[in-house]
């Protein structure tokens, strides 16, 4: 009977201890949970599921797959979901569920880098004007690369950054994509076929046009180009 109340008492506290809101530590990061996103189901970019006792564990499992950088987890039914990135546009009730950041120190803020947590995104626009390539190996000199937006999430974030800046909503800045010679298809650097294309309208135009960019007064909406205008540009740093 002692050990029965003893067992029933650890594991009230347990529940308790798991539904407190706090910031988890681990061996590499630390995670801090999203409180407006408690009780709620959000789809995402999905890495790994599985059935944990606490947070704890789903945390630590998190931890050591690289491209996890959010976790959610319900003490109800002890399921855990691990993400590279969350879908904020598709949001059902689950009672009970925490969601959990990385807390990010690797964003080069200092540099002019600004981290959009709810997408997962360290950019850094440019007003330089110059060639597509050139746009690239700028990238490369900060260890990053244009931009890669490949849902509607990160493309609202540009959009918002682009209507904002007095520097950018007259013209054109570059993004990460190259049309596949001879084809219709587009894919990213490492040859990942890019399947969100929020084209303007009448675009893309000609085959000879086979790289990326956005123009902020067509509601940030993609165009392909030659390559050789000189454009402004968008840097992305690589956070997991």
């Amino acid at each position: 009977m002692e050990r029965s109340f003893k067992n029933y008492f650890c594991f009230i506290v347990t529940s308790f201890i798991t539904l407190i809101p706090r910031s988890i530590d681990g061996d590499f990061n630390t995670m801090t949970e999203r409180k407006e996103l408690r009780n709620k189901h959000i789809k995402g970019n999905l890495v790994k599921s599985m059935t944990t006792e606490t947070s704890i564990e789903c945390f630590r499992e998190c931890n050591t797959l690289t491209q996890c950088s959010s976790m959610s987890y319900n003490p109800r039914n002890n399921i855990c979901y691990m993400y590279s990135m969350l879908k904020y546009s598709d949001v059902t009730l689950d009672d009970g569920r925490m969601y959990y950041l990385k807390d990010v120190n690797n964003c080069l803020t200092e540099e002019g880098y600004s981290y959009k947590s709810n997408v997962m995104l360290c950019i850094k626009f440019y007003n330089v004007k110059v060639t597509y390539h050139e746009a690239v190996s700028t990238c490369q000199s900060e260890n990053s690369s244009l931009v890669r937006i490949d849902s509607q999430e990160k493309q609202n974030v540009l959009y918002s950054f682009l209507a904002v800046d007095k520097q950018f909503t007259t013209g054109h800045v570059y993004l990460q994509g190259k049309r596949i010679p001879n084809t219709s298809e587009w894919e990213f650097d490492d040859g990942t076929p890019i399947t969100y294309l929020p084209w303007n309208l009448g675009q893309p135009e000609a085959y000879d046009q086979i790289y990326l960019c956005s123009l902020a007064q067509d509601q940030g909406m993609w165009h392909d180009c030659i390559g050789t205008q000189l454009f402004g540009f968008v840097c992305e740093l690589k956070l997991f």
